[in-house]
């Protein structure tokens, strides 16, 4: 061991950079406007999904599958499962639901983090319902309130009673992260705006 006893959170030496400098540049698929995300709007977005994440019980050690593209919100889960101190267990979404269910099995996950659906080459990629036919845990469903392209039909939400968890935007949390809207929000900046359109 070269620092015996050394503690060191990749999430913090992700934040070095000025707080209004880009921290991530992302396009969707059919649309021509590119998303900058500042390194400050990125960290309150990754405080907050880790609050939320602590705010349901989930914490060190726990295993937090991501089932998502590549994305802006798959960036924010990932260093918020990692910032609430859960492992996370990494699924590509390309998998089945058979392969996602022994990934989910394998990892130990007790949360799944993933979104509704998303368009890759023209197509809607379905990821929520593959996770329910693979008898996934929580479920943590983000980014699906608007349209997948302007030429398609809004996406369905999820039903109000399907297995998913939620959390209400809550200050009180500051000490271990504000929370994160999650189930069938977007991402919101602090002032409640969308930090993406989707």
């Amino acid at each position: 061991l070269w620092l015996p006893g050394a503690e060191m959170s990749c999430t913090d030496s992700c934040f070095q950079a000025p707080a209004d400098r880009p921290a991530v540049i992302a396009g969707r698929e059919g649309a021509s406007q590119l998303t900058v995300t500042s390194y400050g709007e990125l960290e309150g977005l990754v405080n907050r999904f880790a609050g939320g994440l602590l705010g349901h019980g989930l914490g060190p050690g726990d295993p937090v599958a991501l089932y998502m593209p590549m994305n802006l919100e798959c960036v924010v889960a990932y260093l918020g499962t990692i910032r609430a101190g859960c492992a996370v267990v990494s699924s590509a979404d390309s998998f089945s639901a058979e392969e996602v269910a022994r990934r989910l099995e394998l990892g130990g996950a007790s949360a799944v983090v993933t979104v509704d659906r998303y368009v890759r080459g023209g197509k809607a990629v379905v990821l929520y319902e593959r996770l329910q036919e693979a008898g996934a845990p929580r479920t943590v469903v983000v980014g699906i309130a608007a349209r997948l392209t302007a030429d398609t039909p809004s996406l369905q939400r999820p039903a109000p009673d399907a297995p998913g968890i939620g959390v209400e935007l809550d200050d009180e949390l500051i000490g271990k992260a504000p929370p994160a809207y999650l189930a069938t929000t977007s991402l919101l900046r602090r002032d409640g705006s969308p930090a993406l359109a989707i």
